[in-house]
């Protein structure tokens, strides 16, 4: 985690055992280090929450609760947000006076923490003391937290729409949810992630923002200058951290956050925060295994022929499609679909979630299905990448599995 304004550079929070000393070690760099600093943080204090044996036996009495009730939909969706005084933040070291901008858009991220904890609450003061103090941001980045039995906690003071510290250039306007842990390799629990999509569905439901739409927003990014530029766009309502671009002619914004195996279910979050709000719930198909852990060693697809036009208008086209299933499961009518996603010139999403196309029948592997994909062109004029995907709806984007895709330049006119 870097300040390239101050030229400063911070690791993230280390957990170690009961320690007298500590060591480090500065490797050789291009550039002088005029300082070095190591930040003591003490989170083990008893006193800091009310009763820390209640508060853990109390995650993991809601988290049972949320595993042995069914996933209702509601036209108003409620979640149990847990208060700053109940993880003991300290009101000593706030020193950010909230300000508020109404939330149009979720960025999902990861602390980059252990995934081991076992008092949540300890978790949130470490990273609390870091970002407002170390960091200096004068409070919590994150608007809220959710940890692995699925409770969310408060992180920022202020409240509703108040503005955080959690992505650069797009803090005004969005609200930062993070998953508490680091899910570069690990994978996230079931109901961690339902959790943020209950919370996604609670705050931009009752704002009547689609988890599953892409609405205009305007964010900042910085140019080689150092000034800052606004931006406006079409972007996902729901997005990870690294789709956040915050340089001028950046692909992405310079993280992997919110980790490789998190961000490869923000599309499953995105359809169970849609079906809360809409009040409606995924329909299960009859006698279909669920998709396996390792899913990604038994899909496959082979892109066979296309016949994409060079050239869009404002109206959708038809384009005629074969693929082959080159994997070892069969794919599913209904559940495996054929979709794609807009990219402008310079590599920044324009449309996540296009228009689905349903298989013709269930395709064996080892064989071909032959579709007419309806493609919507993408929201301004100017030149595109246009990607086709396949996605098993409720699990996976076939490219979250480092599975193939089809790639065209179209110009829309």
């Amino acid at each position: 985690m870097d300040d390239e304004e101050r030229s400063e550079h911070y690791a993230q929070p280390i957990p170690v055992e009961p320690s007298r000393f500590a060591q480090y070690r500065v490797r050789e760099s291009a550039t002088d280090i005029a300082d070095v600093a190591l930040t003591f943080m003490d989170v083990s204090d008893l006193n800091a929450a009310p009763d820390p044996v209640a508060s853990i036996l109390a995650d993991v009495a809601a988290a049972w609760r949320r595993a042995t009730t069914p996933l209702a939909a509601s036209a108003a969706v409620t979640v149990a947000v847990r208060s700053r005084s109940t993880w003991g933040a300290d009101p000593g070291i706030l020193r950010a006076a909230p300000r508020y901008s109404p939330w149009k858009k979720a960025i999902v991220h990861h602390t980059v923490t252990t995934n081991s904890y076992s008092d949540a609450a300890a978790q949130l003061r470490s990273i609390y003391y870091y970002h407002s103090v170390t960091r200096r941001w004068g409070d919590i980045g994150y608007t809220y937290l959710v940890d692995k039995w699925g409770n969310v906690w408060q992180g920022r003071a202020g409240g509703e729409d108040s503005v955080g510290a959690h992505a650069s250039g797009w803090n005004t306007g969005t609200m930062g949810v993070s998953t508490l842990g680091d899910f570069s390799s690990a994978r996230p629990t079931a109901t961690m992630t339902d959790s943020v999509a209950k919370l996604i569905a609670a705050k931009l439901g009752a704002r009547r923002i689609q988890p599953m739409g892409a609405d205009t927003f305007t964010h900042h990014e910085q140019t080689r200058t150092g000034a800052w530029v606004p931006v406006t766009s079409k972007v996902p309502n729901v997005l990870g951290h690294r789709d956040a671009v915050d340089k001028v002619g950046a692909r992405g914004a310079a993280t992997a956050c919110p980790g490789t195996r998190l961000y490869a279910l923000l599309e499953t979050v995105r359809r169970t925060a849609q079906a809360l709000i809409s009040g409606t719930t995924w329909a299960a198909a009859p006698a279909v295994k669920p998709v396996p852990a390792a899913a990604g060693e038994q899909l496959g697809v082979k892109w066979v022929s296309d016949k994409t036009p060079w050239g869009l208008g404002a109206v959708p086209v038809t384009v005629p499609l074969t693929i082959k299933n080159t994997g070892q499961l069969p794919w599913i009518q209904g559940l495996v679909n054929v979709a794609y996603h807009w990219y402008d010139d310079r590599g920044k999403l324009a449309v996540w979630d296009g228009a689905r196309t349903p298989l013709p029948a269930d395709i064996a592997p080892g064989k071909e299905a032959r579709l007419e994909v309806r493609v919507l062109p993408p929201p301004r004029t100017g030149r595109f990448k246009l990607v086709y995907d396949l996605v098993w709806e409720g699990q996976w984007w076939f490219s979250s599995l480092d599975e193939e895709t089809l790639v065209r330049r179209v110009t829309r006119r």
